[in-house]
């Protein structure tokens, strides 16, 4: 048996050690290169290197813009229909509510994909470059959570087809009878063209948020491991990496807070529907039916798993930060004299790290109970002022 101070020995775990490094970087490049092209499925690109110096890219450009300005028309049409209705409801306005958060919210994304892009990007290389890759190279969650939002929105897809094709309503509208071949085109395309281009988008920044939160998870889980070695003494140097990744968590909360705060909104108003279907399950029963009951869930369940991802990702960015001062008090001994370098290491490692909403409020454990307890709480609220009205 070779000794593991064999120079052949040796070697072998090197070459072992740098295609597992390797093969990490490539599959958390991978989850990125498919998150991103699911945001081309939803016709969300980058346009900022778009010169327009070719046909295909001015034909890309002018697409993008004359989708995102066809949604403001659409969404305008429904607020002037709903406002013309004698029937409006408060349904009615929390269907609108949702269209403008996920209109602003693709606008938002549209204006930063390219930068969203980049950064993913670059903290794969920044962190590499200081040894302190991703300690999880699988990262099958991400799939298994876009898979499951991908289902739940072809089911609610499939089932508000269903309901529209059998609306009433939709038949004879204001003495204008539509042809079975117009009503057919019309149920299909529209909850279609509203899925995938307002609705989706929603649901995929969060699986994004999730990927690169547990990417920086995992990066400060490898710094503190780099604390624990014996005789660790270059605390220059943990000074220098554990201000590269600040800067990197605080350049990634700048561009995405504002997102996970259109996001909480959005979610806030899908569970309003989700959670006042469930108090009146017999009336949606009678008026509705069981496939826009289907459909109600379908799209919450849609949007709360991806919404859950995103959160606990989110936290767990905090949560990392925190064991990285833990472990610096437990390593560096009280008893002696602090070098200089170990006091400005324990006064950076001593602030606090964290992911933020808008830079309201930042995303830990407590959040993820605050934020449950305040849409149902309110759900139920607005559910209780919109009865006692009828």
């Amino acid at each position: 048996m070779e000794s593991k101070y064999h120079p052949d020995y040796l070697h072998t775990q090197l070459l072992f050690h740098k295609r597992v490094k390797q093969s990490s970087k490539e599959n958390c490049k991978k989850v990125f290169k498919y998150l991103f092209f699911l945001f081309r499925i939803c016709a969300i690109f980058r346009t900022d290197n778009f010169s327009c110096t070719t046909s295909v890219n001015c034909i890309k450009r002018i697409s993008l813009v004359t989708l995102n300005c066809f949604l403001v028309l659409l969404l305008t049409a429904s607020i002037i229909a709903n406002n013309t209705q004698k029937n409006y409801s408060a349904s009615a306005s929390g269907n609108l509510a949702i269209a403008i958060i996920s209109l602003t919210h693709r606008w938002i994304i549209c204006s930063r994909i390219g930068t969203l892009q980049k950064l993913s990007f670059r903290i794969i290389k920044l962190s590499r470059d200081w040894n302190l890759d991703s300690t999880s190279g699988k990262r099958m969650s991400i799939y298994m959570w876009s898979c499951f939002a991908i289902l739940m929105h072809i089911s609610y897809n499939g089932f508000s087809i269903i309901t529209l094709y059998y609306d009433p309503h939709l038949s004879t509208t204001n003495n204008f009878i539509f042809s079975p071949a117009l009503k057919v085109t019309i149920v299909v395309i529209f909850p279609t063209f509203i899925i995938g281009f307002l609705m989706f988008p929603v649901s995929l920044f969060a699986l994004y948020y999730a990927a690169i939160c547990r990417h920086l998870r995992d990066v400060l889980k490898n710094f503190t491991k780099t604390l624990e070695a014996e005789a660790y003494t270059d605390y220059v140097g943990a000074l220098k990496q554990n201000l590269l990744i600040r800067k990197l968590i605080l350049e990634a909360d700048s561009e995405l807070s504002i997102l996970v705060f259109t996001s909480t909104l959005y979610h806030a108003g899908s569970a309003y529907f989700g959670i006042t279907s469930l108090l009146h399950i017999d009336e949606f029963k009678t008026f509705a039916g069981w496939m826009a009951l289907s459909a109600i869930w379908s799209s919450a369940l849609g949007n709360f798993v991806p919404f859950l991802a995103m959160v606990v990702a989110g936290s767990s960015v905090h949560e990392a930060s925190a064991s990285v001062w833990d472990k610096a008090q437990e390593m560096i001994n009280a008893g002696q004299e602090l070098t200089p370098s170990q006091k400005r290491f324990l006064s950076v490692a001593e602030k606090e790290l964290a992911m933020t909403v808008w830079q309201i409020t930042p995303v830990k454990r407590s959040y993820i109970l605050a934020t449950m307890g305040t849409i149902l709480t309110y759900c139920i609220l607005l559910d209780s002022i919109v009865t006692n009205r009828k």
